[in-house]
């Protein structure tokens, strides 16, 4: 990490840019196993592999993925 001008440190990742300035990148469409977070990690593996034998450099998944809580949780007064 490299201090900044006001003491706080930045994080930068190492990038691999491809020769040809292109990358091949996977946006996962799936939802996860219900309420079963070990199914859902395994389900994501699955995805990582079948995306990466397809060519993917980079693969995406859909937001709080893992956790696997359900969509209308939000919808609820309980807390």
């Amino acid at each position: 990490m490299t201090p900044e001008p006001d003491g706080c440190p930045t994080w930068r990742p190492r990038v691999h840019v491809p020769q040809n300035g292109q990358m091949r990148i996977a946006a996962v469409q799936s939802a996860p196993v219900f309420l079963d977070r070990s199914a859902t990690v395994d389900l994501v593996v699955d995805r990582i592999g079948q995306a990466s034998a397809g060519g993917a450099e980079l693969i995406a998944f859909p937001e709080v993925f893992i956790p696997g809580y359900p969509v209308w949780i939000d919808l609820t007064n309980a807390a």
